[in-house]
């Protein structure tokens, strides 16, 4: 069984001084975001405005393009960063980079759009980073995972194409995550996911859904993972009696 933190609970874990490092039958990894292209038009130009701009693959490669400098700086970064936590043979880093290019309710930004435009830069620029690495990408386990919100698994062979290993969702039912899970695995990629913030909120989760969640995690091509909502020190806490659970059943 593999287990991780988002960035938003890893982040409650370092500022509460909260131990995560192991549970019974695994270690906890985390996840590393960085906010992609998209995350950062919405940033600048706020939420509906980006929607209004972006109609098209080439409106949304014009308006985009001014961010892949610093994205790219990160990106390397974060990489090499990554790189030097441990040799392979451990559990892997993964970087997830972060686009809410879809919802609990649909796309907000046009499927072929994301396709064929965002993957399309993606490709290029995690090949950039591996081709100016210091060190060989063989000595290191880390690897690139996409996020974003509702189900987005008709774009799976995109996002592995693009050079992703896997994918984080969020804003899905739980009667869903098997499906997504299935539906990554078909495209060679990893799927992070299973606990939503919103359940931990009330306490432990039920039993029949740590069922679930134990019985996808014992897939190589899962790890059970929050959904990066997380914002309180009682959802960490709840989360980690979870995946004791889910590591225990």
């Amino acid at each position: 069984m593999q287990f991780a933190l988002s960035w938003a609970a890893a982040e409650i874990a370092e500022k509460q001084g909260v131990e995560v490092t192991s549970v019974p039958l695994g270690e906890v990894t985390m996840l590393i975001k960085i906010d992609g292209l998209w995350s950062r038009l919405c940033a600048k130009k706020g939420f509906t405005e980006a929607m209004r701009l972006v109609t098209t693959p080439s409106a949304f490669m014009k308006y985009i393009n001014p961010y892949g400098e610093a994205m790219m700086r990160e990106m390397n970064e974060t990489y090499i960063a990554a790189g030097q936590l441990g040799k392979r043979g451990g559990q892997t880093t993964h970087i997830i980079i972060a686009d809410d290019v879809s919802t609990s309710i649909g796309w907000v930004v046009a499927e072929d759009i994301v396709r064929d435009a965002l993957m399309t830069v993606y490709a290029k620029m995690i090949t950039a980073v591996h081709n100016d690495l210091p060190f060989s990408r063989d000595e290191f386990n880390v690897a690139w995972g996409f996020h974003s919100d509702g189900d987005i698994s008709t774009l799976y062979p995109a996002v592995a194409m693009a050079g992703f290993e896997a994918v984080h969702f969020a804003s899905v039912p739980q009667s869903s995550v098997s499906s997504l899970a299935d539906k990554a695995r078909a495209s060679g990629l990893t799927a992070c996911g299973g606990v939503t913030a919103e359940s931990l909120e009330a306490g432990k989760l039920p039993s029949e859904t740590c069922r679930q969640i134990a019985i996808l995690a014992r897939r190589p091509n899962f790890i059970v993972c929050d959904d990066g909502g997380m914002t309180t020190k009682r959802q960490l806490e709840h989360y980690l009696e979870a995946l004791h659970q889910i590591a225990l059943c």
